[in-house]
């Protein structure tokens, strides 16, 4: 990363203008500011972090080295990790609640949704490099609040696994069951649309 760039960052901060800097940190990619926030102290570091979009930021904090992340959670509040936590995988979500304190990962599993806190627990049974540990509980789970944009980028995150099937199964907020949606029909919805709006009882045909 362009020392350049980091000193601008730095000068942003120091000056308060947040508004500048939510406007740099939209057009970088996630894997780039993470290498921007490792070069920063402690406090520009959570400063800058806390700039970040919820989605974007779950992105970054998985490309964050050991030693950034380690900061990132011990600093950051437990409210904002259980959300960015919420974005995850479970097995992602599972691997960085793993490196908190036990009360720190207690109080962020707390805030979650009911699915999500019985998917966590029962990932955190596993070593992080155990088979069980690496395997999702939720399978392509979404949420019939989710939004189509929300969906699309959960599923690039995720990258292309032959183990998921081609639906999304999808639960209400408190985890029960409300139907499936077949990936392809994304493709053919505004990313504002919400999934439920488009889930369909089970069982759904497939395009």
């Amino acid at each position: 990363m362009d020392s350049d760039f980091l000193d601008r960052v730095e000068d942003l901060l120091e000056q308060g203008k947040t508004a500048e800097l939510k406007e740099i940190l939209e057009r970088i990619p996630a894997r780039h500011l993470a290498r921007v926030l490792e070069r920063l102290d402690r406090d520009d570091l959570i400063a800058l972090f806390r700039l970040i979009d919820t989605d974007k930021a779950a992105d970054v904090i998985l490309e964050l080295d050991d030693a950034t992340l380690d900061v990132v959670l011990r600093e950051l509040e437990n409210e904002r990790i259980s959300k960015l936590v919420e974005e995850l995988d479970s097995d992602d979500a599972a691997d960085i609640v793993a490196e908190m304190s036990a009360e720190d990962r207690a109080a962020v599993i707390a805030r979650l949704p009911a699915d999500d806190r019985r998917d966590l627990r029962e990932l955190l049974k596993f070593p992080p490099d155990t088979a069980g540990g690496r395997m999702a509980v939720e399978f392509l789970r979404i949420r019939t609040t989710d939004s189509v944009e929300q969906v699309v980028r959960r599923l690039r995150r995720r990258g292309p696994d032959p183990h998921y099937s081609s639906l999304l199964f999808v639960t209400d907020r408190k985890g029960h069951f409300e139907g499936a949606l077949a990936i392809d029909k994304l493709l053919y919805y505004s990313p504002r649309k919400k999934i439920r709006e488009l889930v369909e009882p089970y069982p759904v045909k497939a395009f």
